[in-house]
């Protein structure tokens, strides 16, 4: 679970600096590019989102993982969103 935590601190600053990037392409007046760059990062983002579901680490953490596997299988991907 502590490995979990920590590739999820390290994906936040990595989109982080993604985001820095889309600004940058924006700023530079290439909107579109930075528009599609954006869209693709939310994307990946909206498929990793760590969900909080008690106060709990320990359980909050469980139950992520058994969500993830449910809908993996598209067990719950309407129940729980």
């Amino acid at each position: 679970m502590n490995d979990q935590y920590d590739a999820l601190q390290i994906m936040s600053r990595d989109y982080k600096h993604h985001f820095h990037a889309a600004l940058d392409m924006i700023k530079r007046g290439e909107n579109e590019k930075g528009s599609e760059y954006l869209t693709g990062l939310q994307t990946g983002f909206d498929k990793y989102e760590l969900m909080r579901y008690c106060t709990n680490p320990v359980i909050n953490s469980l139950l992520a993982y058994y969500t993830d596997i449910c809908r993996s299988f598209e067990i719950i991907h309407t129940l729980i969103s």
